[in-house]
């Protein structure tokens, strides 16, 4: 029985042909040759625009970076780089003598090590014709000059910290240069920014910090219906033309890259938190007997003894009491929420590199009465310029957020959000008109122009005597221009400034975002509104 199973096993067993093993032998080496090259095709695709730009950058040119205007703020020029073959180099020690005396900054050991292989020798990027002239006098054998491309910025260190700059290739490292590299290798970029106003607000800047003797200055002016940024300025700055010769806090772009404890000017969020939430500017609030927060612990207005204050004079006054006591009149988590909706507690997002975006910092499980009170006067969190100045923006623009851009027409086709009404957005601007009529920004009034805004006068924290020091302070104004039909908003402060002789402020106590900061915007805003083509008010 077994054997005749075995039979009949054998009689219907199926036995492949020669041709069918080479068909299916055929078979298996397309599909490993496809497998390859469909392999090949994904990794092209996924290299071929690096690949692309690396080409572009060896081989050729990176497009014009420009303002508004359509000035030059960063050109390619071509030049020539000095290359040495040894190939045709007979006397080496005399090489290596002669390119020692002319780069200094050339290590001997490894130009030597160099000169006894066959490729070319990198010596200079962009020779000057004057040293190559030297080198061919001095008999210096081997020379090979290649055509390339040097970044050049023509403005110095005007448009510094928006522009950046490269690396001695081209590649971008910082700013603008770093964010679209790869895009300026096909197209120029044209940005947002006014030369004409940022000359003004940088020179201004300028002024300040002399005057004060201050750590730093800063400013930002972004157009309210369109988002656009048409001044970014930090002092100190930097010459990418020269940049090993820059330090790091002049490199550090203040208005996006720092994220600091504003002050004041943050009580312009919670007018619009109780403006929103149907609260009347003339509603009064007891300010006379402070704030009480955890511990026992009261929280007095420093400059006011009335016993109340209204919603619009607890702004223009800038009651801290008042904005306390006005964050947490609809229950503890309701001003947080609201704070949530305007993006103050996420990162921001516009056209520079991921590192020159500061992040919001606040304590995320710290959300007690005592830091919602402080947060409502901008202690509680931290916040760039540039991030402040877009939610303000925001507020004003009819209560729609739109995202800074430092691109010309960068926000076209882009929907804003809204944050607030425009009942909101138009009564917040009637009380922001108060605090340079009666309130703490009279210094910043302009003959023929109706000016709005907000001032800010934070204390800082010193390591140095582990507490809030009574010198180092951040002194800020928040400005909306014209008031009277708001174009364009700006934030700018003064860090850390010192009283001096020239500014006829002699002691610390008299410093303050209405003394230092709101006189200098005043003094911009005066300068270029003719400029921005903007009217002078009739009243």
């Amino acid at each position: 029985m077994f054997s005749g199973n075995q039979n009949n096993h054998q009689k219907h067993s199926f036995v492949w042909s020669d041709s069918a093993k080479i068909f299916l032998l055929f078979a298996a080496f397309c599909i490993v040759i496809l497998a390859i090259i469909v392999r090949f095709v994904f990794i092209y695709k996924a290299t071929h625009k690096a690949r692309y730009t690396r080409h572009i950058a060896m081989d050729g040119y990176k497009n014009p970076i420009l303002s508004a205007e359509g000035d030059f703020i960063a050109i390619s020029i071509k030049t020539q780089d000095l290359y040495i073959d040894p190939n045709i180099v007979l006397d080496k020690p005399k090489t290596l003598k002669i390119l020692q005396k002319y780069f200094k900054n050339l290590e001997q050991a490894e130009i030597k090590r160099k000169l006894e292989k066959t490729s070319w020798i990198l010596v200079q990027r962009s020779i000057n014709q004057k040293t190559l002239h030297s080198l061919i006098e001095e008999g210096l054998i081997g020379i090979k000059l290649q055509d390339s491309f040097k970044r050049i910025y023509p403005e110095d260190s005007l448009f510094s910290h928006i522009v950046g700059y490269t690396n001695i290739d081209g590649e971008g490292l910082a700013g603008v240069e770093k964010y679209y590299n790869d895009a300026l290798y096909e197209n120029s970029v044209s940005l947002s920014l006014n030369r004409a106003v940022q000359s003004i607000v940088h020179d201004e800047l300028v002024g300040a910090v002399r005057k004060f003797r201050a750590k730093s200055a800063f400013a930002v002016i972004m157009d309210i219906k369109t988002g656009e940024i048409i001044s970014s300025v930090s002092i100190p700055d930097f010459n990418p033309n020269n940049i090993q010769n820059s330090s790091g806090d002049a490199m550090r772009n203040a208005v996006s890259a720092s994220a600091l404890e504003l002050g004041s000017v943050f009580k312009l969020f919670t007018l619009a938190f109780a403006l929103e939430n149907g609260v009347s500017e003339d509603y009064k609030i007891r300010t006379k007997d402070g704030i009480k927060i955890e511990g026992g612990r009261v929280i007095r207005d420093e400059h006011s003894t009335a016993d109340e204050m209204s919603v619009s004079e607890v702004f223009y006054k800038s009651s801290n009491v008042g904005s306390g006591i006005m964050s947490l009149m609809f229950g503890d988590k309701k001003f947080v929420e609201f704070l949530t909706k305007l993006g103050v507690y996420k990162k921001l997002s516009t056209n520079l590199p991921e590192g020159e975006i500061a992040s919001p910092i606040f304590n995320k499980n710290d959300f007690s009465r005592s830091r919602i009170i402080t947060t409502s006067y901008g202690y509680g969190v931290s916040l760039s310029a540039l991030h402040f100045l877009a939610i303000a923006n925001g507020i004003i623009n009819d209560g729609k957020y739109l995202p800074p851009t430092f691109i010309k027409n960068g926000n076209k086709g882009i929907s804003p959000v809204k944050i607030v009404s425009k009942q909101t957005s138009q009564k917040a601007i009637e009380i922001a008109n108060k605090v340079v009529t009666e309130g703490t920004a009279r210094r910043a009034a302009i003959a023929g122009y109706k000016i709005c805004g907000k001032t800010g006068t934070s204390q800082k924290y010193d390591p140095a005597i582990k507490g809030w020091s009574t010198e180092k302070k951040l002194l800020s104004f928040f400005s909306i221009f014209p008031c009277s039909n708001p174009k364009y908003v700006m934030y700018l402060a003064v860090d850390e400034p010192k009283p001096t002789p020239e500014s006829n402020l002699h002691i610390y106590a008299n410093l303050y975002g209405g003394t230092v900061s709101a006189p200098v915007s005043s003094k911009i805003i005066s300068v270029i509104s003719p400029m921005l083509n903007i009217q002078t008010d009739k009243e």
